[in-house]
């Protein structure tokens, strides 16, 4: 029985010591942080994205009811914004984030309604580095990271020291405080004006750069700086001998820029026709890793046994 105690306290020692050091999870953009971590969601308009590209811009929508307290309000607006910029931070490599809430009323009659309340609009623009400097003073870390811990369901939750500045009601610095703090660090935000027809830029920023881009429920073919109204639009990105990237993204009352990054189906451990599966994969090669001895006659065709043209 005691050799099964000691047992029991090395693994527990040994799992309290990979959830300490676990590296903290990246991920190469905004959405696909917020996707994952899943507390707020495109789909019931919890969460829109502006722009990702050097300066990622993006909003996030706590749901509240008709009756909250302003005071309630409020404090649910703050939060939104330090789960933005802190999440970013620690969870991407964006050095300057903007993050926008707008509380969302919630109808329980109809739920999918989306009704914005204008009126508690914030907008934090920060750098890293400043807002690193506030946390090490109101929270005396050394590192974002040490702001979240990886709990035993594999999750990064913020930590009872972060919650302190999360909340006012659980102890030193508050909420309230830490808001005023990130408040006094924001860059100036500068509104875009509204076009006076009403249309905005849509850019897709697609690597690789020759993919082929099209936006699938308008007439119109796709062009980088397209004019359109604000609205919801099926973006398609392909390439061949990649994987092909199909999602819905919104224009609401700005410009939209959005980064697609494809993922290969090939990699470049082939090296001769006979290991080719097909012409899309013999093309491949020879375009991307340098596979010259796949087109002896040098006229652009690779295996010639089974890439026609040759």
């Amino acid at each position: 029985m005691k050799k099964i105690s000691t047992v029991i306290v090395v693994l527990l020692g040994i799992l309290f010591s990979f959830m300490v050091n676990a590296e903290v999870v990246k991920f190469k953009s905004v959405p696909k942080m917020i996707a994952d971590f899943g507390d707020y969601d495109e789909e019931n308009g919890t969460f829109k994205m502006f722009t990702s590209k050097e300066v990622p811009n993006f909003q996030l929508s706590n749901r509240v009811v008709k009756g909250d307290l302003e005071s309630v309000i409020l404090e649910s607006v703050k939060r939104d914004i330090l789960y933005g910029i802190y999440r970013a931070f620690i969870h991407t490599d964006y050095d300057t984030v903007q993050v926008t809430s707008i509380p969302s009323l919630l109808d329980f009659k109809n739920p999918s309604k989306h009704e914005y309340l204008q009126q508690y609009k914030a907008t934090l623009k920060v750098k890293r580095n400043k807002v690193l400097q506030v946390a090490k003073k109101l929270f005396q870390v050394n590192s974002l990271n040490d702001l979240v811990s990886l709990s035993k369901y594999n999750v990064w939750m913020w930590t009872t020291t972060f919650n302190k500045g999360h909340y006012n009601d659980q102890g030193s610095p508050t909420l309230d405080i830490h808001y005023a703090a990130l408040q006094e660090i924001s860059e100036p935000i500068i509104e875009k004006v509204v076009e006076s027809d009403g249309l905005y830029s849509l850019n897709i920023n697609a690597t690789p750069s020759d993919s082929t881009v099209k936006v699938m429920n308008i007439p119109p073919k796709y062009k980088p700086g397209i004019k359109l109204k604000a609205g919801k639009y099926d973006v398609s990105v392909s390439k061949k001998g990649y994987g092909k990237w199909r999602e819905w993204v919104e224009i609401v009352d700005s410009d939209l820029s959005v980064d697609v990054v494809l993922e290969s189906k090939y990699s470049c451990n082939k090296r001769y026709c006979k290991n080719m599966n097909s012409c899309e994969e013999a093309y491949y090669h020879l375009n991307n890793c340098g596979g010259k001895r796949l087109d002896r006659d040098g006229d652009g065709v690779p295996c010639e046994a089974i890439c026609p043209g040759g």
